[in-house]
């Protein structure tokens, strides 16, 4: 009797896996790379950004994070402008400096600053000249600590901040609008 049972068992597995291996496909049939009802561009156009703040060289350094920002990410293409669908207008628009953590025995000495960048994007499609979303505000900070002073610290803070940047002007591109 338990070699039938085990027989039974064995002829009712086998349906079983079938069943469960083509729902698994089925649910993977319609996967996309990307977030989830994110943007339907294929291509895009950087155009260099518009420093119009008191950061030190930023438009060639958000530039380049911005490119490898959509080169990493491989939702859109990043193409030429005679080619791209669409065309990324970034104009840093505001470079801030808050006092952050003071010293223990000076309360007016500042121990690090918030560093801020903020940045007007518009995003507009090539074909009709319409603009998908115009001067969206879009900020990033960062910490610089002061133990080198505050130049260089601000000078070491700058990379990550436009990397930062880069990332949150990225994810407004492709995500939903």
């Amino acid at each position: 009797m338990a070699i039938d049972f085990c027989c039974f068992a064995k002829n009712r597995l086998l349906p079983c896996s079938w069943i469960f291996a083509s729902l698994v496909v089925l649910g993977c049939a319609h996967y996309r790379l990307g977030p989830p009802g994110g943007t339907t561009l294929e291509s895009i156009h950087v155009d260099t950004v518009i420093n119009e703040s008191i950061a030190p060289q930023v438009q060639a350094l958000l530039t380049q994070n911005l490119i490898e920002a959509f080169l990493r990410d491989g939702t859109v293409r990043v193409a030429s402008p005679e080619t791209a669908a669409a065309t990324l207008r970034v104009v840093v628009s505001n470079f801030g400096r808050d006092r952050g953590a003071t010293s223990g025995g000076d309360t007016v000495r500042a121990r690090s600053y918030q560093l801020s960048l903020s940045a007007d994007v518009t995003l507009v499609d090539n074909l009709s000249g319409r603009a998908y979303f115009e001067n969206r505000s879009i900020e990033a900070v960062e910490t610089a600590y002061l133990d080198d002073g505050l130049p260089q610290a601000e000078y070491d803070a700058m990379p990550v901040l436009a990397v930062r940047l880069a990332n949150r002007i990225k994810d407004a591109v492709t995500g939903d609008w």
